[in-house]
């Protein structure tokens, strides 16, 4: 198996795989870790900007949004983990 690029880590890290109901899952490689270098990934948490990224990849594919993105605020509850999965249900609450 050869060794994964810096696009590859990066195409990786985009990825959204859907599942049942409408759910899009995404699973966080230590690669992006915002601990120490010296220090295993599970010494620090996910970059902040890449859960965004996530967070805004999940709502256009899941609802189809075609649009170009004009703001994104995102207000994070707790740490993502590394090792388990992201689970995304985008839903519309309003448009216009």
């Amino acid at each position: 198996m050869r060794a994964m690029t810096e696009p590859d880590l990066i195409h990786a890290a985009f990825r959204l795989t859907p599942e049942d109901d409408g759910v899009l899952a995404a699973h966080l490689s230590g690669e992006f870790s915002n601990g120490p270098i010296s220090a295993p990934p599970e010494a620090g948490f996910p970059f902040g900007g890449l859960l965004a990224a996530l967070c805004a990849g999940a709502m256009r594919q899941g609802l189809g949004i075609e649009a170009p993105l004009r703001s994104l605020t995102v207000q994070y509850l707790a740490a993502a983990r590394y090792g388990q999965s992201l689970h995304f249900r985008p839903r519309m609450l309003r448009g216009g």
